[in-house]
């Protein structure tokens, strides 16, 4: 019996790759998923150019002084998951 032979079905497992993922949806492409980020950057880009960054900004400052403790406690804990 062959070494590389199933021993419960005694056969050769198929060795031949089972196909890319990305060929039976090409919407996924995994971790490069070059479609999305340049839609994402040109998004962002048109944004900063509509002159709205500050606006935006200033909406979505803390309003009291509870939104800001909630908001620095959220910034520290999220810096608390970073890498150093």
């Amino acid at each position: 019996m062959n070494s590389k032979t199933d021993k419960k079905t005694g056969q050769v497992p198929d060795s031949k790759p089972q196909g890319n993922p990305a060929d039976a949806n090409p919407d996924l492409q995994g971790e490069g998923n070059y479609t999305a980020s340049r839609r994402f950057r040109k998004s962002a880009e048109a944004f900063v150019d509509s002159g709205k960054v500050k606006a935006a900004a200033k909406d979505a400052a803390p309003k009291t002084d509870a939104q800001r403790r909630e908001m620095q406690a959220a910034e520290s804990e999220g810096k608390s998951h970073a890498r150093k």
